[in-house]
């Protein structure tokens, strides 16, 4: 248990640096570029794992990280759809960081994944919804609500209109894909999983670059490019791979709690890192997204 705990707040902390690290190359160039070259580095990663794992049994764990791999056609055409759906989420919270102003913000609001994670097993894995989770769902409103209604002039709105649009999609593709993704990680392990996540988010990608990109993959960049877009795969390799294990080990209460902590972390790299700054009802956006998050766990 406490093992998961470990696995779920590493693998969240990292996701945050992962995350934030996308603020910059965002606003550069066209995202799907570097969505292509960080998938590729990370499916090399996530191959090189994999062969490590299934040829020499490393890393003694309590859940195989590979498990049986002979399944039917139709559960690996609907798990690739799923991977494939996922793919929605990663662009359109990207959409949100380019038309955002801040990653303090965007962040947080970025929590209502939870929601619709909850409802995706409400409706499928026949979980109780309870009176906790309906307040919940009424807080996470009312933040979106505070963030929206007290913009400056008419062009920030406009901005906030479009950030919270995009961030609505991604947290509805995100929240109900990878719901649904936690019973292939336990049939063919999380490991497979990653490897076949990245596998085909660079497919998808590279589709995306040559058929509906105006400009060519750039591969012609500095060393220090490269680097900084191996260190955004390595992150997303460690976050994917230990999220993967975690969510087949934890309840989701105990996710949804380890997600206030990350909750806070990114608002520590917004202020004191990116100096990034706060209005009032930016602030209180803030605070009703945390009461939203704990009422995910506290039941009444």
């Amino acid at each position: 248990m406490w093992l998961a705990v470990l696995f779920k707040l590493v693998s969240s902390l990292v996701m945050v640096v992962s995350n934030t690290l996308w603020k910059r190359p965002v606003q550069q160039e066209p995202f799907v570029n570097i969505i292509a070259i960080r998938a590729f580095f990370s499916s090399l990663l996530f191959t090189i794992l994999f062969w490590l794992v299934y040829h020499y049994g490393v890393f003694n764990l309590p859940i195989n990280l590979i498990g049986n791999l002979k399944q039917p056609l139709t559960f690996w055409i609907s798990t690739i759809g799923l991977i494939t759906l996922s793919y929605g989420g990663l662009y359109y919270f990207l959409m949100a960081i380019h038309s955002g102003k801040n990653i303090t913000v965007l962040a947080p609001l970025g929590g209502m994944a939870q929601i619709f994670s909850i409802l995706t097993a409400v409706l499928f894995f026949k979980e109780e919804l309870g009176l906790n989770r309906i307040f919940s769902i009424l807080f996470f409103i009312l933040s979106i609500l505070v963030y929206y209604r007290f913009a400056a002039n008419k062009e920030e709105m406009q901005w906030r209109t479009k950030t919270i649009r995009y961030l609505i999609l991604s947290c509805l593709i995100w929240g109900v894909s990878y719901t649904l993704l936690v019973k292939p990680m336990r049939v063919i392990g999380p490991l497979s999983v990653g490897l076949l996540t990245e596998l085909v988010v660079l497919m998808i990608a590279l589709t995306q670059v040559k058929f509906l990109s105006k400009q060519a993959l750039k591969v012609n960049r500095p060393v220090k490019s490269y680097l900084y877009i191996l260190g955004m795969a390595c992150c997303i390799v460690i976050g994917m791979l230990l999220n993967n294990l975690s969510l087949t080990l934890l309840p989701v209460s105990m996710i949804v709690l380890i997600g206030l902590i990350i909750e806070v972390s990114y608002l520590f790299i917004g202020k004191l890192i990116l100096k990034e700054s706060l209005r009032k009802n930016e602030w209180w956006s803030f605070v009703l997204t945390t009461i939203a998050l704990l009422l995910l766990v506290v039941k009444f």
